[in-house]
């Protein structure tokens, strides 16, 4: 059976090459690249990223979406700097015409902007440009590459670190903004969000069947649980920030992977003919910062404590991504692709936590890896049997 619908594809960061084959459903991959050449970032440079890509190519079956960061460094996810941004417009212009790089299904440059500090005009610009200005992305990539898409970073959710720009839309004059229904009020991220859009399609180079969004949406159990909801009933229900407040305070934006509908509300009301742009979730998993200390613990990993202990907040429930994808994002129109994170843990010291496919060496008990399996398990049985 041949899927037509949406989304597309359902697949995850790091994707194993070896997944089997199902006809008629098509798997995504995220991989990573930095800008090595430009700002001496470690690891994930060219040839690493080629060793990964060309395998999921060759198989026919899979969507690649490549993340290039300017820099490793965090908040250094785009150049800042005029030597930096031509540095990075040429570093793409040879990613896009490489005979491997350059036959991936696109490109998502950057990497939650918003939590960097990076204004909506700054994404915007350096990316998709401006008219008349062709050092930037998306024209790079255009001159050899007519097929890849070029994607705008994900805008980290419920982070109120930076604001839209648009003199309309900001914390002091709403007036401009676009409210979901039933609502008066937005969030920073929101309205973040909504100026970059915005300026994509009214102030940039790209043409509007071109601007393609990456967003991210996570499953934080901790509300569901707040509420004495189970937490394999994520996301059945959607819960706003008024929810979880006794006197009902709040801007009444979802806290929980409901997210998406602020999202693509923000997104279509900022392109301005109703319809809804072309997007991805370029990470889901139930890892968040519920503690909101800056680290992420075990308690909040979805492989959970270990044996004897609860079984944490965050720890993956049996049932939790078939939920996602048949009772909650079926049927959402534009949406290429649903991404996990992850699937082979390749890189960085905590994502064998949060990997579907662990290494036999991680330093996981018998109870977090079967946390992790059930995971590998509710995702291989939704690409075999379809959505």
């Amino acid at each position: 059976m041949l899927i037509t619908g949406w989304p597309r594809a359902l697949g995850s960061t790091w994707m194993r090459p070896d997944r089997p084959v199902y006809d008629g459903h098509r798997y995504a991959t995220r991989e990573l690249l930095y800008a090595n050449e430009c700002a001496g970032s470690s690891g994930f440079d060219r040839d690493e990223a080629r060793r990964r890509v060309a395998p999921l190519l060759e198989r026919g079956d899979v969507d690649t979406y490549l993340r290039v960061d300017f820099s490793s460094d965090f908040g250094r996810s785009l150049p800042a700097e005029p030597a930096e941004i031509d540095c990075f417009v040429n570093f793409m212009r040879e990613v896009a015409a490489d005979p491997i790089l350059g036959a991936v299904t696109g490109y998502i440059i950057g990497n939650e902007t918003n939590i960097e500090g990076r204004t909506p005009l700054e994404v915007v610009r350096i990316i998709y440009g401006t008219p008349g200005d062709t050092n930037n992305v998306y024209d790079a990539v255009r001159e050899v590459n007519v097929n890849s898409l070029v994607l705008l970073p994900a805008v980290g959710p419920w982070n109120e670190a930076a604001d839209g720009d648009l003199a309309n839309c900001t914390a002091d004059d709403e007036s401009g903004c676009s409210f979901p229904r039933d609502r008066t009020r937005l969030t920073r991220w929101e309205r973040y969000l909504y100026s970059v859009a915005y300026r994509a399609y009214h102030t940039s180079n790209a043409p509007d069947d071109q601007i393609t969004f990456a967003l991210h949406v996570y499953s934080r159990l901790d509300k569901a649980l707040a509420l004495n909801l189970p937490k394999n009933a994520e996301p059945n229900v959607g819960i706003r920030d008024i929810d979880l407040d006794a006197n009902g305070n709040g801007t009444g934006a979802y806290v929980n992977s409901w997210v998406y509908d602020d999202f693509r509300h923000q997104i279509t009301a900022a392109r301005g003919n109703g319809l809804v742009p072309w997007h991805i979730i370029g990470e889901w998993n139930t890892v968040w910062d519920y503690n909101n200390d800056g680290e992420l613990t075990a308690d909040e990993m979805p492989s959970g404590r270990p044996a004897g202990q609860e079984e944490g907040i965050g720890a993956y429930a049996h049932g939790l991504f078939g939920n996602l994808i048949t009772e909650y994002l079926r049927h959402r129109d534009q949406l290429l692709a649903v991404i996990n994170f992850v699937d082979q843990h390749v890189g960085g010291d905590r994502w064998d936590r949060t990997a579907m496919c662990h290494t036999p060496e991680c330093a996981l008990d018998a109870t977090q890896r079967e946390r992790l399996e059930t995971w590998q398990g509710d995702f291989d049985f939704r690409m075999r049997e379809g959505w």
